[in-house]
């Protein structure tokens, strides 16, 4: 029983291997909303760029989300024993009257600074957190 050998009846033939099928689409295509209006390029981007600008501010951290098919940050001050402390949501959007990118708090709609500024933005948000804004 343990010494028996495998025939080439049990084998796999190469002819026989087929990819497993697709699972089908929970809604028919027709049904999902597959476009984003709005560019997400170059939001993920420039968000991704200000979170790694807390990595290495001790005290900090940071998240991504989605609020409104919208990808956001999450700016998370941590304690010294590493309870997380109330966070602030930063979002980025264009502003068409200024021609260029800008961060703002998602709550308050209050802006940032411009996206291409990150060390002003992140200097900002700190600075406001700390204040207790």
């Amino acid at each position: 029983m343990f010494g028996r050998q495998r025939t080439a009846r049990h084998a796999a033939r190469p002819e026989e291997r087929h990819p497993a099928p697709s699972p089908p689409d929970a809604e028919p295509a027709s049904k999902v909303a597959t476009a984003t209006v709005v560019p997400q390029r170059e939001r993920v981007s420039y968000l991704t760029h200000l979170a790694q600008r807390f990595g290495p501010v001790v005290g900090y951290t940071t998240g991504f989300g989605v609020i409104d098919q919208e990808p956001v940050l999450n700016v998370i001050p941590v304690d010294r024993h590493a309870r997380a402390l109330r966070a602030v949501t930063v979002r980025c959007a264009y502003r068409s009257e200024r021609g260029e990118w800008w961060f703002f708090y998602h709550r308050t709609r209050q802006p940032i600074a411009p996206a291409n500024e990150l060390n002003a933005a992140a200097n900002r948000i700190r600075t406001d957190m700390e204040g207790g804004a």
